[in-house]
């Protein structure tokens, strides 16, 4: 069965670096990966494509290659340990300190109906509309689309959120987090949602989107958070008895 998609979208080449990617991540290749010419074989493509891949694998610092001896994994580094018992507070202030903001618009105005229906609104009433993103180096990792009462952001500016994160400055306006609600899914990049995360349009994101109550369980913030497989994974940590908290869902950046 064919596993590229020929007609459109990502291109074949990149397509084939996202699943060795994936196989590597998964220690297949640990003795080495196929050559070009099984590689070729198996993904019917020409060889200069499945060279074009194994470069952005090299370029990547996944893989290293050895004329004459082939393709070999180049060992990562290790991962930070995801057991913690940090705060959602505790982990917007790491995301905030690892990343920079790319403000890409701020404007008061109504809401669409979904929203309302997660910050508890009427359709009259306006909502401050924030959509940033989140890089790591040159890359972004995250593009978050974000939406708060008036009545709690009222007087915040544009200028308010060119470098300061929007939970720090609601949090200097006396506003305090009680509970998050998460949902997560996927989407699609469409093209505004490709361009903004410098991503080929059709790939398949990680979708979280987040209501913010605060401690009179009034819901203060609704934020869509994208998130691209190949750059950030997410992981929870479940409780098995009564002393282990619950991890909502940790990012980690690769």
């Amino acid at each position: 069965m064919d596993i590229l998609q020929r007609k459109r979208g990502t291109a074949l080449h990149r397509q084939i670096f996202l699943v060795l990617k994936e196989r590597l991540a998964a220690h297949r290749y640990d003795q080495g990966l196929p050559t070009e010419e099984a590689l070729t074989i198996e993904f019917s493509v020409s060889r200069a494509t499945v060279r074009s891949a194994l470069a952005d694998l090299e370029n990547a610092g996944l893989i290293k290659r050895m004329h004459g001896k082939g393709s070999f994994p180049v060992e990562q580094a290790a991962r930070p340990s995801l057991l913690s018992s940090t705060s959602y507070l505790e982990h917007l202030k790491r995301t905030s300190v690892e990343t920079h903001i790319t403000l890409l618009d701020f404007a008061f105005g109504p809401a669409p109906a979904h929203v309302r229906q997660n910050l508890l609104t009427d359709p009259g009433d306006r909502v401050l509309h924030v959509v940033r993103t989140r890089s790591k180096g040159r890359l972004p990792v995250m593009l978050l689309d974000a939406y708060v009462p008036e009545r709690f952001s009222e007087g915040i500016t544009k200028r308010d959120l060119q470098e300061t994160p929007l939970f720090e400055v609601l949090l200097s306006r006396g506003l305090n987090f009680g509970r998050v609600v998460q949902e997560i899914s996927a989407c699609i990049a469409d093209p505004a949602r490709a361009q903004a995360l410098k991503a080929d349009v059709g790939i398949a994101l990680i979708q979280l989107n987040r209501t913010i109550f605060n401690e009179e369980d009034v819901p203060i913030q609704y934020f869509e958070m994208l998130l691209i497989p190949e750059r950030t994974k997410v992981f929870q940590q479940l409780p098995i008895g009564k002393d282990r908290g619950f991890e909502g869902g940790t990012l980690i950046h690769v």
